[in-house]
C-alpha cells in the first residue's frame, strides 16, 4: 500500500478497525521484514478469552522432560528463587467469538527444562509500547544480562502470563490477557497503564524463542506516572523522545553505543516489530510528529530504511538457558 492510500484511509481508529486492507499491509511489510525472526499473526478485535485445556500436554509431561524438571525445581528451591507458573499455547482460536487462548498450565522448571532440550515452548505472554503524548515519549527497557532470552537486549515491556494454580490459594494470577501486560508493565517500571477500550491488539510469535504474545499497540501512561517509575532488577528502563526514535530504531548516533557491558546495543526482534506497528497504529486525530513526519510518514520512511539494509545487525543474540 502506498503513502497516500494509508493517509486516506486511515483518520481515527474506528476507520483503522474498519480497513481490513490497512491491516494486511501492516501485516505484510512487517512481516517481510522480519521473516524468520518474528511473526505478525493476526489483528485482534477483542482482548482473547482464556481455557485451560484439560488432562496434560503429553510432551511437557513425558517421564525425560518430568525427571529433568524436577531437578531444576529443586535446584530454584535452593537458590531462593520463584517456580513462577506459565501457560504453553494449545491452540489460538481465532473463528471463536470472542477468540479463545487454549493453554496447558507448566511452571519455569519445565519451561527451563526444554529449553536445554533445545525446544521452543509457546510460552502466552502480552506486552505494550508504553508512551505519555503529553511528554512526547515513550517508554523501553534493556533486558538485564541474566534474562533467559535476548539478554541486555532494547525491548518492550512485558512478560509472560500467570495463570492460576489449581488447589493453591494463589492470589497473583492473571484472570485474562490484558491484566498479564498490566501486571508486568507495573512489574518492570512502577508504571500504571490507562487500559481503554479501543487499544489495538495484535498476535506475534517470536520464532527464535517460541514466545505468543499478544502486543498492545499503544499503552498512554500519565506524565505524573512517568516521571516517578522505577526499574526493576528485569532491565533498564529507557525514556525516550518521539524526535529520537529514528535513531533508536536504526541504532544510530547515539544509539550505537549505548548497550549495556560496553557492547553495542541491540533489540530483540519483537521488540523492534512492536514499536514499528505502534506508530502505524497512530491515527492523524492524535496530532502526533516524529521530528516533523506523521506517523504514517515516518513508519514508511523506517519500512523502507529496513528493506534496504536489512535487520540483522540491529537485533541481539536469542540464548536460551
Amino acid at each position: 500500500m502506498e503513502e497516500s492510500q494509508f493517509n486516506d484511509a486511515l483518520q481515527t481508529r474506528e476507520d483503522y478497525e474498519k480497513s481490513e486492507e490497512i491491516l494486511d499491509a501492516i501485516k505484510t511489510d512487517l512481516n517481510d521484514i522480519f521473516k524468520g525472526y518474528c511473526t505478525l499473526e493476526t489483528h485482534l478485535k477483542n482482548i482473547p478469552d482464556l481455557l485451560e485445556i484439560d488432562g496434560k500436554d503429553q510432551y511437557c509431561n513425558s517421564p525425560e522432560i518430568q525427571n529433568s524438571a524436577d531437578s531444576v525445581r529443586l535446584q530454584i528451591q535452593k537458590d531462593g528463587r520463584d517456580n513462577d507458573p506459565h501457560g504453553l499455547l494449545y491452540d489460538l482460536r481465532l473463528r471463536s467469538s470472542p477468540i479463545c487462548i487454549e493453554y496447558f498450565f507448566t511452571d519455569y522448571a519445565t519451561i527451563t527444562t526444554l529449553r536445554r532440550n533445545n525446544d521452543l515452548p509457546k510460552i502466552i505472554s502480552a506486552s505494550a509500547v508504553v508512551h505519555c503524548d503529553p511528554l512526547r515519549e515513550i517508554v523501553l527497557h534493556i533486558r538485564n544480562k541474566h534474562s533467559s532470552t535476548y539478554p541486555e537486549c532494547l525491548h518492550t515491556l512485558g512478560g509472560a502470563f500467570k495463570p492460576k494454580i489449581k488447589d493453591k490459594n494463589f492470589a497473583l494470577y492473571d484472570k485474562n490477557i490484558a491484566m498479564t501486560a498490566i501486571r508486568e508493565i507495573m512489574e518492570e517500571s512502577g508504571l500504571a497503564i490507562q487500559w481503554q477500550p479501543n487499544m489495538p491488539l495484535w498476535w506475534l510469535h517470536e520464532e527464535r524463542t517460541g514466545f505468543r504474545q499478544m502486543f498492545v499497540a499503544g499503552a498512554p501512561v500519565t506524565k505524573a506516572n512517568i516521571e516517578i517509575m522505577e526499574p526493576s532488577w528485569e532491565g533498564h528502563l529507557i525514556r525516550l523522545s518521539f524526535d529520537d526514535l529514528a535513531d533508536a530504531i536504526l541504532l544510530r548516533g547515539a544509539f550505537r553505543h549505548e548497550g549495556p557491558s560496553s557492547q553495542p546495543l541491540k533489540w530483540t526482534p519483537t521488540g523492534l516489530l512492536s514499536v514499528l506497528l505502534w506508530v502505524a497504529n497512530i491515527t492523524p486525530d492524535r496530532d502526533i510528529k516524529f521530528n516533523g513526519s506523521s506517523p504514517s510518514q515516518f513508519f514508511f520512511e523506517m519500512i523502507k530504511e529496513l528493506k534496504i539494509q536489512g535487520i540483522e545487525n540491529l537485533l541481539g543474540t536469542e540464548k536460551r538457558e
